[in-house]
């Protein structure tokens, strides 16, 4: 660095034709140029502040209301109201409302084929059963509310007759893949048992502190294991008699019912199941639903209230078939009935 200043400094005295520092001489610089008594201006600053004059106001100040005119009122009236409308994103008139409306729907109907989409990934393409704790408590669970659905609309058939209900019963019964299903199916509730329990093992001091708020999940799951039970041993395990129908003797699941839910103790014990089967799935689909794999929140919000919507009728459809059936006996229902 020494070395190229030491240079250029050379080049410069060269140039004024001084060789050596001992040749520089007065008439060799000119200082006119270098006047240190005047300093150089210093320009205003831009950011300085004038002090308005005493009893005089700013022209850059805004009227006050009781300054201005009608005119001037109505024009900043108007202004701040479309301000307003800017800033709220609102604008109160049929034309918005109804885009509203339709927005809304098309979300909806959207955020109901990816919930689609989320339940046949997690049921069917999916095996109920993962390395994570978490992943099985929520696909077993996800396979579970898609059967009770399956069940329920078939449920529906009994309002269409005995012959339907049984023929129903029948078809599914000799359906090949049934046993893969009930084996699977049995899988999915082993699977959420167990996980479910580790799970609310885990969480006991948080659900001590208020068993009937943090343990409802706990509290329903073990009174719908029960209702489970004896809905398997009467309906599934029960004694059977045999119909014949377009040729075939077929196993009368209708007489079954009819004699089963002639007790009225039998039904309200029915009842109590749905209900406590319903809660477990209002509490536990809010769960499930948080956990989907989705990254906006505003689908999963999507996702859990479509759920809930979907509880509603299908808990009605199990809730109000005991209570047909105890109906049409009471009112001399025979075994051969033939819908409404």
């Amino acid at each position: 660095m020494v070395d190229i200043l030491r240079e250029e400094l050379t080049k410069c005295m060269r140039l004024v034709g001084a060789p050596t520092l001992a040749d520089i001489n007065e008439r060799m610089i000119d200082i006119s140029s270098l006047n240190y008594r005047v300093p150089a201006p210093i320009p205003p600053s831009p950011y300085a502040v004038v002090a308005p004059a005493y009893n005089v106001r700013d022209p850059s100040y805004p009227k006050q209301p009781d300054q201005m005119n009608e005119s001037e009122l109505r024009a900043q009236i108007a202004k701040l109201q479309t301000r307003l409308n800017d800033v709220s994103g609102t604008k109160k008139n049929k034309k918005s409302t109804s885009s509203n409306n339709n927005s809304a729907i098309s979300f909806y109907f959207f955020a109901f084929l990816a919930l689609l989409g989320q339940m046949i990934k997690n049921t069917v393409l999916r095996p109920v059963v993962s390395l994570q704790m978490a992943t099985s408590l929520s696909r077993s669970a996800l396979f579970l509310v898609a059967f009770l659905v399956v069940h329920a609309a078939g449920n529906m058939t009994i309002f269409a007759g005995s012959e339907t209900f049984n023929a129903y019963g029948h078809k599914l019964n000799s359906n090949p893949l049934i046993k893969f299903i009930e084996y699977y199916l049995l899988l999915a509730g082993v699977v959420h048992g167990v996980t479910a329990t580790i799970a609310t093992f885990r969480k006991r001091k948080f659900i001590q502190k208020a068993p009937a708020k943090n343990g409802i999940l706990a509290i329903t799951a073990v009174a719908g294991l029960i209702f489970v039970v004896f809905h398997l041993l009467d309906l599934r395990f029960g004694e059977k008699k045999h119909v014949r129908i377009g040729g075939e003797n077929i196993v009368d699941l209708f007489g079954l019912q009819m004699k089963l839910f002639a007790s009225p103790g039998r039904v309200l014990f029915y009842e109590a199941g749905v209900l406590a089967i319903g809660v477990h799935l209002w509490k536990g689909w809010t769960k499930a639903a948080r956990k989907m794999d989705v990254e906006s929140k505003e689908l999963k919000s999507a996702f859990e209230i479509l759920g809930h919507a979907l509880v509603l009728p299908v808990c009605t459809a199990f809730a109000i078939c005991p209570i047909y059936v105890y109906w049409l006996a009471r009112n001399g229902g025979g075994a051969v009935h033939t819908g409404l």
